[in-house]
């Protein structure tokens, strides 16, 4: 019995190795891989925005009164100067028939007032001679001076009065020009709010009737975004932008940035901190864009060709447990079925690649993932895989 028990625990003690082995066999973990290689990439910004007319112009009345007669309709092209709206002038025609009035009467009593002051101003040299002939006294010299002096404050006070009723006809005539509503620009009217018989309301009120049309230029349609002041400093006059629309997914049109705001501002609802980007494209014949269309925008900040990169996923970061912050980056890379931590040092990147400045040789095969085995590797320096290529 007992030879027969020292047998069977010689016998498990040879066993346990090779039990030991076929495990550490079947523990080997799968992962796909991919030979390190070069690559050209774009690092970009992801901004979302709108289509507009760069030269637009959204028409208001400066007076108040009924659209008596309207000349345009939507839709239709205009050119600059060209007459649009014309509101009622009876009322305005008064008011200058009146100061024209008033200009006249001034211009008469002025004509009189000179008459007046040259008799009183002959008048008073008669008196100033007799009186050193003593033929008259000196009472009756003094008089006929302060009635010369008073006629000549009324005329000067007539002059006055008569420049402010020209000013007053120069207005008015300006207010009844202004009846007569012409086109700013030359464009399209893309909106138009009034019809006769409305009342059009002066544009310095925000309420129905004090926007009577919209006219653009459709020639100048731009895409305007709103980029986070985090991205303000990668933001480049010239820079290259592909624009998708969100009616044309699968259209990509190239672009440029033309214009950066020099001035932050608040947008949305979270209120965020951003800069107005405008980027001017010209769309394809198959494409048909409209002002107020969303589209997606995607700026390239820096770009570099034919470099070492590998997979955005493919490079795991150590963070220190006590302040966050990052301490190093790194990917594993695959030697004899093994794969081992390498530190790596990093450049720019895109959503796919990762620019790789030091760490790695050309043609290295390294696991890109499941993400999933990432968590298995963590703390780990070296661990046994099955292999799955995948090209990139």
């Amino acid at each position: 019995m007992k030879k027969i028990l020292v047998i069977a625990v010689i016998v498990a003690a040879l066993l346990v190795p090779i039990i030991q082995k076929k495990f550490a066999i079947q523990q080997s973990t799968d992962v796909d891989s991919a030979t390190l290689s070069r690559q050209t990439i774009k690092s970009s910004i992801i901004a979302s925005g709108n289509f507009v007319y760069e030269k637009e112009v959204n028409l208001t009345s400066e007076l108040i009164g009924v659209v008596k007669r309207l000349h345009v309709q939507e839709g239709q092209n205009v050119i600059e100067e060209q007459l649009l709206i014309e509101i009622d002038d009876r009322a305005y025609k008064s008011i200058v028939e009146e100061n024209i009035s008033s200009v006249k009467q001034y211009e008469i009593l002025i004509e009189k007032q000179k008459i007046i002051l040259a008799n009183l101003n002959g008048q008073w040299l008669r008196k100033k001679e007799m009186l050193y002939q003593n033929v008259v006294s000196e009472e009756q010299y003094e008089e006929i001076y302060y009635k010369l002096k008073v006629a000549e404050i009324d005329l000067n006070e007539s002059k006055e009065q008569i420049k402010q009723a020209k000013a007053r006809l120069k207005f008015s005539q300006e207010q009844l020009s202004k009846t007569k509503i012409r086109s700013p620009i030359s464009g399209k009217i893309t909106n138009l709010t009034i019809k006769e018989g409305e009342t059009a309301i002066s544009g310095t009120t925000n309420i129905a009737g004090s926007s009577l049309m919209v006219i653009s230029d459709t020639s100048t349609l731009i895409a305007e975004i709103k980029a986070d002041e985090a991205d303000f400093s990668k933001i480049r006059l010239g820079q290259g932008v592909d624009i998708v629309s969100v009616a044309y997914p699968d259209s990509v049109i190239e672009g440029t940035v033309k214009f950066i705001s020099n001035t932050a501002k608040l947008y949305g609802r979270r209120q965020n901190i951003s800069f107005k980007v405008n980027i001017q494209f010209a769309a394809p014949e198959a494409v048909t864009l409209r002002s107020g269309m969303s589209c997606r925008v995607e700026i390239y900040s820096q770009m570099e060709n034919s470099v070492l990169a590998v997979p955005i996923n493919a490079v795991q970061i150590s963070e220190n447990l006590g302040t966050g912050e990052n301490v190093e980056r790194f990917v594993y890379v695959i030697k004899n079925k093994v794969a081992e931590r390498v530190v790596i040092k990093t450049g720019i990147a895109d959503d796919k690649f990762q620019h790789v400045t030091s760490g790695l040789e050309e043609n290295s095969v390294i696991v890109i993932g499941p993400n999933s085995v990432f968590k298995q590797f963590k703390g780990k320096e070296q661990i046994d895989v099955n292999i799955l290529e995948i090209e990139l």
